[in-house]
């Protein structure tokens, strides 16, 4: 597919970087992590009760949530902001 494709749709152009590997900074804080992907805004509200059932059970442990989709991105970053600071 040509490049231009994914440059012309912001859907697909978002997060492109990290598709490729290039995710933001992580500093480890020590805390075992947890790594939870969802791909898209269905998955990203599946994960909801799942989310809130591990920080109830391993508050110890730090949750990482990525997704695929600039919408999932954004409801991550608004439903899960008490859990993944």
């Amino acid at each position: 597919m040509s490049p231009l494709f994914f440059l012309r749709r912001e859907k697909y152009a978002s997060g492109f970087s990290e598709r490729l590997g290039n995710y933001p900074e992580f500093i480890h804080d020590g805390r075992k992590v947890i790594w939870l992907h969802c791909v898209s805004v269905g998955e990203t509200n599946a994960a909801r009760s799942l989310v809130d059932q591990l920080w109830s059970e391993l508050p110890d442990h730090r949750l990482i949530v990525s997704t695929t989709t600039k919408t999932g991105q954004e409801l991550a970053k608004k439903v899960f902001a008490e859990h993944c600071p």
